[in-house]
């Protein structure tokens, strides 16, 4: 779970690296430039939700693991 949570924090990275390269390269921007950097802000944007909610999922199951941990003791 934790590797699949890096790679998508990896990918969300390469995708702002191409995003901003992409953003140098214009001096102005078309329509239909823009149509493709805000498809690329919408992808960045939902894997940067899925990884945040999945950050939260792991903390969340690590208070569950530590709590039952301590009952067991």
């Amino acid at each position: 779970m934790l590797l699949s949570l890096f790679s998508q924090f990896e990918g969300t990275a390469e995708s702002l690296k191409k995003f901003f390269e992409t953003l140098e390269k214009f001096p102005e921007v078309g329509i239909k430039e823009f149509k493709i950097l805000f498809e690329r802000a919408t992808k960045i944007q939902t894997k940067f939700l899925i990884a945040a909610e999945t950050i939260e999922k792991v903390k969340k199951q690590m208070i569950r693991v530590e709590e039952a941990r301590k009952k067991t003791k």
